[in-house]
Order: C-alpha cells, then sequence, then structure tokens
C-alpha cells in the first residue's frame, strides 16, 4: 500500500506532533528524566534515617527555563518546544516525643509551549499548555526504624492547533481513489486538539538496622496517569449525514507500579546496592461519537506492557561518587486501527479501512555510569555531574491492513533496533549568605539515538540542499533558599 510519495508525506509530517503529544503528558513536565524512565533507571526521590534526624528547616522557591528542541533550517528556527516552570518548596523537621519526623511540600506551576510553524512541512501546529504539579513526603523514626510516605498530585491542560496543508498522495490510481482522496473532505484542514490530563503518585518506604551498622530499605511505589486526546474537526465528505463539527476522543491511561530493595552501607565506600523491578501498561482506546448508525463508535484500541528490572550500585571515594547500573526489559502489545467511514462510493457504499498488528519478543538492554564531585570553597559549593546510558532496543512489529474496493498492503514483519547514547551533564553551584542561599544549576542532555537494522521502515529522510540542525535538551534553574536556623 505504501508508495513513495506516501514515505515521504510520512517523514516530513511526523516530528511534531510526536513531540506534541510527548510534552502534553504530565511526563513532559519532567522531560529531563525521560531517559532514565525509559531505560529502567528511576530515581524516586526519599529520605534516609540521616536526612530524617539531621536537616534543617528551609523555605525555597525559584524557576526554570527548559530549551527541550529546537530545529533550526538554513539558520532559521523551524520548530521549537521550550517549558517555564515556577516552583515553592518547604522542608520542616520536627519532633514528637522520641520521634524524629521530616515533611517537604514542594508545589510547581508548568507552561509549555511550541510551533513549527515556519517549517516546511505538511503539517504545521502549535502547542500551549500550563498546569500545577505537587509533591508531599514525610518520613518519621520508630526507635532504629523508619517510615516514610510520599504523595504526587499533577493536573495539566494543554491546546493544540493542527494545520494540514497536504494530504499524502500515491501514483496508485485505486489508492488514492478509494482512500487517500477521502482524507481531506474527512479530517478538514485544521484539527484542534484538547488534552487534559490527571497524574496520581503514592510511594511508601521503610528502613530497619541489619548487621554492621548497615541498613535495609524497602520502596513500593504506584502512578497512574490519565489522559484524554480530544480530536474537533470538520466533515464535508460526500454523506450528509456524517457532515459537520465532528469529535474524535482518544483517552490513554497509564499504569507503573515499582519495588526497589536496596542495601545502605553509610560507612562503607560501596555504600549502596538497588535492586528494582518495573511494571508498566499503557491502554488507549477511540469514542467516536457518530453523528449517524452508518459510521463506527470505535476507531481502534491497544494495550501495551512493559516488564524490567535494574540493579545498580553507589561508591564513594573522598568528594567522588560514582554509581552504576545494569537493566533489561521486555515489551509486547496489542493494537488496532480504523478509519472512520470516509464517504460513500457512487453515493451507497460505505468507504473505511482498518488494520491491527503487534509488537512482540522485544527487549531492550541499558548500561549507566555516573560520576560526580562535589567542591567547597569558604561559602561557596559546586557539584558537577556527568551521566552516561547507552541503551539497545529491539523491537518486532507485525502488522497488516485489511482494505476494501480490492486495495493490497502487504503485511509488515519487521526487526526495529535502535541503538542509543544519552549524555548527561549537571552543574550545580550554591552560594551562602547567612541564613539565605542562592543556587544556580544549568543541565544540558544530549542524546544520540540512531536505527542499526536493516528494516525498509524508515521515519526519517533527509532533505538534499537543507541544512537542518538540532538544539536543545537545556534547562537553566535559579533558586534561593532561606534556613531557619
Amino acid at each position: 500500500m505504501t508508495t513513495k510519495a506516501i514515505k515521504h508525506w510520512g517523514k516530513r509530517i511526523i516530528l511534531f506532533p510526536l513531540l506534541a503529544l510527548l510534552f502534553s503528558i504530565p511526563a513532559g513536565a519532567q522531560w529531563q528524566n525521560l531517559f532514565l524512565n525509559i531505560t529502567n533507571f528511576r530515581d524516586i526521590c526519599t529520605f534516609n534515617l540521616n536526612e530524617t534526624v539531621t536537616l534543617a528547616p528551609k523555605l525555597g522557591s525559584g524557576c526554570q527555563y527548559g530549551d527541550i528542541y529546537r530545529k533550526k533550517v538554513s539558520q532559521n528556527t523551524a520548530l521549537f518546544i521550550e517549558q517555564n516552570r515556577a516552583y515553592l518548596y518547604l522542608r520542616y523537621p520536627y519532633k514528637i516525643k522520641n520521634s524524629s519526623q521530616l515533611f517537604l511540600f514542594h508545589t510547581r506551576l508548568n507552561s509549555i509551549n511550541g510551533n513549527n510553524n515556519k517549517d516546511r512541512t505538511a503539517v504545521n501546529g502549535t502547542i500551549i499548555g500550563n498546569g500545577f504539579d505537587q509533591l508531599l513526603m514525610w518520613s518519621g523514626t520508630s526507635g532504629a526504624d523508619l517510615i516514610g510516605f510520599r504523595g504526587r498530585y499533577a493536573s495539566f491542560q494543554n491546546k493544540s492547533e493542527i494545520s494540514i496543508k497536504t494530504y499524502p498522495v500515491s501514483t496508485d490510481y485505486n489508492l488514492n481513489k478509494f482512500f487517500l482522496n477521502w482524507l481531506q473532505p474527512t479530517f478538514g484542514e485544521n484539527i484542534d486538539v484538547d488534552i487534559p490530563t490527571r497524574l496520581i503518585e503514592i510511594g511508601v518506604w521503610g528502613s530497619t538496622p541489619v548487621r554492621n551498622h548497615n541498613r535495609l530499605r524497602l520502596l513500593v511505589n504506584h502512578l497512574q496517569f490519565n489522559s484524554m486526546f480530544q480530536f474537533n474537526y470538520t466533515n464535508t465528505s460526500n454523506s450528509i449525514s456524517l457532515n459537520g463539527n465532528r469529535r474524535l476522543d482518544l483517552p490513554v491511561s497509564i499504569r507503573q507500579n515499582q519495588i526497589s530493595l536496596t542495601l545502605l552501607r553509610p560507612d562503607k565506600s560501596l555504600n549502596q546496592f538497588d535492586i528494582t523491578l518495573l511494571r508498566t501498561t499503557l491502554q488507549y482506546s477511540t469514542d467516536n461519537h457518530p453523528p449517524a448508525f452508518t459510521d463506527f463508535v470505535s476507531l481502534g484500541e491497544g494495550a501495551f506492557s512493559h516488564h524490567g528490572i535494574s540493579a545498580s550500585l553507589d561508591y564513594i571515594s573522598g568528594r567522588h561518587q560514582f554509581n552504576g547500573g545494569l537493566s533489561a526489559s521486555t515489551y509486547s502489545g496489542d493494537f488496532s486501527i480504523n478509519t472512520p467511514v470516509l464517504g460513500l462510493y457512487l453515493g451507497i457504499l460505505p468507504i473505511a479501512h482498518e488494520a491491527e498488528g503487534n509488537i512482540s519478543k522485544s527487549y531492550s538492554l541499558s548500561q549507566k555510569i555516573v560520576w560526580s564531585g562535589h567542591y567547597k570553597i569558604r561559602e561557596t559549593a559546586m557539584t558537577l555531574a556527568l551521566d552516561y546510558i547507552h541503551a539497545r532496543y529491539y523491537f518486532n512489529v507485525n502488522g497488516e491492513a485489511q482494505l476494501e474496493f480490492g486495495l493490497f498492503s502487504a503485511p509488515i514483519d519487521y526487526p526495529i533496533q535502535l541503538d542509543a547514547n544519552i549524555f548527561d551533564i549537571n552543574g550545580h553551584i550554591r552560594q551562602r549568605f547567612q541564613r539565605f542561599s542562592l543556587i544556580y544549576s544549568i543541565r544540558q542532555i544530549i542524546p544520540l539515538i540512531k536505527r542499526v537494522d536493516d528494516s525498509p521502515i524508515r521515519f526519517i529522510e533527509k532533505i538534499p540542499d537543507r541544512r537542518v540542525h538540532h538544539y536543545g535538551g537545556q534547562t537553566h534553574t535559579i533558586n534561593i533558599e532561606y534556613l531557619f536556623n
């Protein structure tokens, strides 16, 4: 079914919509940690025993600018996505009888903005969104034991306006006649997308002493979020009963469960060893809101799962800290998709097509190594960290289209292999002024991802005579803190 003309259209259309979808969900508010999450190295913040007993109360606020992604063509910005944050946090230790307790509240406002209106693509669009993200943490001692709780709630409301300048065409006459020519009157040239999202995360942890001053900590964490992608468009096909303003809902639900067992050795150079198990599921469905019985209620559904395991250890030597880890994951899933009724051929025969597929026997292997150095000169403290993650992904994608009116589509059964090298550079400087501290942080993420298979399925193709450069992955943060004592 796919001809060269359609391939080129797909390669030109795919980038901005995918980026817009990625950063329209709460994961987008934590985009700096995206690569840690997908390689099973997600680091969940907790309090340990020493922090619970010794940390001083403080109040802080700050702002952050994130240059997520920019694409320049011949020195002109063709696409950009940026994020701004403002946040306030309070850390407060207290005692109840012989129990030391520590409380933290962190609230954050997020906004995201981007467009590719100056890019020469088949699809242009904008994305604007805002929301809030709140985190509550508590830990307390009970004798030599420690227990803790964390709860997080986030809400985001994003909007995207998509303008389709050209639809795909084919050199196959019948493919145009019974499929591609019907897309423009069905979906129109402009699509508005509303994306409300809610996130809830709950975690508990506890640690207890074991022999030789070591401690054993168990963490259980559950995360879930639900997004509703609402596509609004105008149908002008030759079926009057399907005409007018139309809406397609695509609810997406993600659930993630994590269990981590950690051996803490506070007095040793090799001071921490961690094993983590992860299970993530993603499900989506569709509601086409048909205006008449001649159209479909559902345009497809899918379910995907991910199981992962990781092991990591920390080593401290003077001012230097090292962390290394290994992880492995498996992936599986099934999906189906079908078009709405695109119109009526000869005024009586409904035109619609569908496809289904699955991901099976898919897996990934990842490695991580981290170095950080801590330095202090009088009232100035500085931290520098270098992270490197390597991951290799092996996906087996199988799919088959079921086309009407004699159209033919070859089944898809190709391996897709990705090799990812992620570099993460952090700089952090703190200047103390009696009870106030001023902190500046900079972070640069450099992802290098390439295809290493010989599959004929390709998503990106270089266009001659176009000098394209990619930038982004950088954040700048400024904080001010007040220490109560």
